[in-house]
């Protein structure tokens, strides 16, 4: 089931993830605007280009499925002005950003499920999922991309990170 899966991968430690992450805990890949630029700089850079892809205005609601450490919100919430939604089936990842989000006193702009996005309802104005389709399974595509769709208000955005690779030939 998905759940051992992402505890088995993600719930080993945050302090085993801070010793080469970037101070927000971003797991993904990053933006290097320049060769010089630091891991920090590119993961702010990366989250910065994600939020002007979705074209994010003050007052919208945003959800992010997969959303880890919570530093694509906490992106969002501090420099776009929006209210975001996370959720993510590591105990871990749900611990750190629920407490990160208290200490930076945006408890009133972004809430953290520890949930199965499956199981999500509601509506969104913007929709983000970086690096978390790899672990669906290509049998699960469908069905995810169906429950994006029923979250997705109209003419709202959806943004989907995620690595591929080809086809296997039969």
């Amino acid at each position: 089931d998905e759940k051992k899966f992402i505890e088995f991968h993600y719930d080993v430690s945050n302090e085993f993830y801070q010793l080469f992450l970037d101070e927000r805990m971003i797991y993904t890949c990053a933006y290097f605007a320049d060769w010089d630029n630091s891991l920090d700089q590119a993961q702010y850079d990366k989250l910065d280009m994600i939020c002007k892809k979705l074209r994010l205005k003050e007052g919208e609601h945003m959800l992010d499925i997969g959303c880890g450490w919570g530093g694509l919100l906490i992106h969002a919430a501090e420099n776009y002005g929006v209210k975001g939604h996370g959720v993510t089936l590591a105990t871990e990842q749900y611990n750190f950003a629920v407490d990160l989000i208290k200490r930076k006193g945006l408890a009133d702009k972004i809430t953290i499920e520890l949930k199965d996005y499956r199981d999500l309802e509601g509506q969104f104005d913007k929709i983000s999922s970086i690096g978390m389709y790899e672990a669906i399974g290509i049998d699960q595509v469908p069905t995810y991309l169906a429950k994006v769709r029923g979250l997705l208000k109209p003419e709202g955005l959806f943004l989907n990170h995620g690595i591929t690779r080809k086809g296997k030939k039969k």
